[in-house]
């Protein structure tokens, strides 16, 4: 690769940086009520939770059917569980890389049916 290849890219990387960036600015510009009301809401939701937790009084375990109809599973076969939440996990990764290499930037906007125009 050439030095001005490099130099190239470097500079579109940089133009569409600043250009996001620009889009994400204005965003927050005219919607900037919304995110204080969410930062107070959520502050207000972590001082009850922590208010609910010093005030709970631990009382008899709540039985439940699905404890009942499938027991724990215990040491010796743990890894089944380990197995079960691997695949789930490496599936959903797999479609979502899968999902970002077919439409990337999927979520910004109109920016990204500007960039790609015919």
């Amino acid at each position: 690769m050439s030095p001005f290849y490099l130099a190239r890219s470097a500079s579109k990387l940089v133009r569409r940086i600043t250009s996001e960036v620009s889009v994400e600015l204005k965003i927050l510009s005219e919607k900037w009520r919304l995110l204080l009301a969410g930062l107070v809401f959520q502050y207000i939701h972590g001082l009850a939770a922590r208010g609910v937790h010093y005030l709970h009084q631990p009382g008899p375990t709540l039985q439940d059917l699905g404890f009942m109809i499938l027991p724990e599973l215990g040491k010796e076969r743990g890894y089944i569980s380990e197995t079960l939440f691997t695949f789930i996990f490496l599936s959903f990764v797999l479609v979502i890389h899968i999902f970002y290499t077919v439409f990337p930037f999927p979520f910004c906007g109109g920016l990204w049916l500007v960039d790609h125009k015919t």
